[in-house]
């Protein structure tokens, strides 16, 4: 006789939780059309977590919590809210999710990896975009998801999908860039190079920003394709040249602009062209720019270079000195590198970021010419970016913040930036050490080179002793010379002289 009592009485209570729960989203859908974001956030996380609600009501309610956070300014938790939505195909806001990827994707630094995210969509889900009021969209979306697969050394996919990128989106430098890239992969030069052309004249045609860097990079890049055309090993292991390409490989180097931060780099690769074309004069005064230059400490490979040169011109004194003014430059460039490096290999990563923030704000910091970049900026902008947005965070109003939602953003805020801070510390880390590791070759390289000069030196002695023995009727012919003029600009770089100009005659015998 109890038993309809007790059906009524959890009937009743069903009914009162559905009531509730529908009470709930009707507040939340309110709140969030009033665009009273910290409240409609409150509201809206309630209902996601809400055991009574339907799967459909929570999944709306979590798309619009992202859009809540967006509003709000908190894009980290934006973007971690939208990201669970990606990783779903099945989620009724999967489509709407991914034109607000586009949006985050302008919003954060690179450093953020919304095109991870983006990854997840296919080719078709994008196209749904390609319509007159969303093309800018569209091309950036196809530009994030091409980067995705040229990351994941899809390299096909990525010439393909960086095609759609039209001349007119902003997107359009590197998406030309990066199918170079791809190309090169591949190691199909010619359509690499053709990728690098448009770029140079779609920069041409104008209106295309940060465009003096993407033409510095196409013509570098263009230049490296060319010099290693050129370069080919025989049967036998022996590099031969090919001098229309090597001097199509100089002209590129030379197209690079003096104000470039990519300008020493070409300056040493052009050395290496020039001296492959047996121009050592040209790559000596390359060389002796470079060594003037502010970043000489990322280039110890162009000492050895030079020292090389010169003991094949058999000027074993000038090479001597040019070693020992190596050695001099550095080994303490090489002993700070090592002391960054032990301080990076702790696993404190706040001191890491301190330690490298520290060392680009000092004049003449050996670890900052090692880590300046873009790459390694757009990783500290991140790290600032998520200082700030902490800071937005802590003034929003206390309710939300002790509210569910707010402890979610609090904890993604914490979780990105420490991720982001140990990504600092392991980058920096790994670029010293690289930096060390191939500072520690050429030393060795000079090590070895002593070594040459001083097997060199007998070699001269004993046939300088066993042309003296030979009987005065005999003659003999005079030491070859064979003069090289080495004159270049220094277009304002810190060199003191504005011009040099010098003489190299071999000391070789026949």
């Amino acid at each position: 006789m109890r038993l309809p009592w007790a059906v009524a009485a959890i009937t009743c209570v069903l009914v009162l939780a559905s009531s509730g729960s529908a009470r709930a989203e009707t507040d939340a859908k309110s709140l969030f059309d009033q665009e009273r974001w910290p409240e409609a956030a409150i509201a809206l996380s309630d209902v996601s977590r809400s055991p009574s609600a339907s799967r459909a009501d929570k999944e709306l309610a979590q798309y619009q919590l992202a859009i809540a956070y967006y509003r709000m300014q908190l894009r980290v938790p934006a973007y971690g809210t939208f990201s669970m939505i990606a990783d779903d195909p099945h989620h009724p806001k999967h489509a709407e999710t991914l034109i607000w990827l586009a949006t985050l994707d302008a919003d954060l630094p690179e450093p953020a990896d919304v095109m991870e995210r983006v990854g997840k969509y296919t080719d078709g889900d994008i196209a749904r975009l390609n319509n007159q009021h969303q093309r800018e969209i569209y091309w950036r979306l196809c530009y994030l998801l091409g980067r995705y697969q040229l990351r994941n050394r899809r390299f096909d996919e990525a010439i393909r999908t960086f095609g759609l990128v039209a001349q007119q989106s902003k997107s359009y430098l590197r998406s030309q860039f990066l199918t170079g890239i791809a190309n090169v992969q591949l190691r199909k030069s010619v359509p690499a190079v053709q990728s690098f052309q448009r770029m140079l004249a779609a920069i041409a045609e104008g209106g295309h920003a940060d465009a003096a860097h993407m033409g510095d990079l196409a013509v570098l890049s263009m230049a490296r394709v060319y010099y290693s055309a050129s370069i080919r090993a025989d049967e036998n292991n022996v590099p031969t040249v090919d001098p229309t390409k090597l001097s199509a490989a100089v002209k590129f180097y030379r197209k690079v602009d003096v104000t470039s931060s990519d300008f020493t780099d070409a300056l040493l690769e052009e050395s290496w062209a020039l001296y492959m074309a047996g121009d050592h004069a040209g790559a000596l005064g390359n060389l002796a720019v470079l060594a003037s230059s502010d970043h000489k400490a990322r280039h110890a490979e162009g000492a050895v270079l030079g020292a090389t040169m010169m003991f094949q011109l058999c000027r074993f004194d000038e090479t001597t000195n040019a070693l020992t003014r190596m050695r001099a430059t550095y080994d303490p460039i090489r002993a700070e590198l090592a002391r960054a490096e032990a301080a990076l290999s702790t696993d404190d990563d706040a001191a890491h970021v301190a330690l490298v923030r520290r060392e680009l704000a000092r004049p003449g910091s050996v670890v900052a010419d090692t880590l300046s970049d873009r790459m390694f900026a757009g990783h500290l902008t991140y790290d600032a970016y998520l200082a700030d947005e902490r800071k937005r965070f802590d003034a929003t109003p206390a309710g939300f913040r002790t509210s569910p939602a707010g402890a979610d953003a609090a904890d993604m805020l914490s979780l990105v930036r420490d991720i982001a801070s140990r990504n600092i510390g392991q980058l920096a880390h790994a670029r010293v050490t690289r930096a060390r590791e191939d500072l520690d070759t050429h030393l060795r390289d000079a090590g070895k080179l002593t070594i040459d000069i001083v097997a060199a030196q007998r070699n001269q002695l004993d046939a300088s002793i066993a042309t003296n023995m030979i009987l005065p009727s005999e003659t003999r012919a005079p030491p070859a010379t064979r003069p090289h003029a080495l004159s270049w600009p220094l277009n304002g770089l810190t060199a003191p002289p504005t011009s040099y100009h010098a003489t190299v005659t071999t000391k070789c015998g026949r």
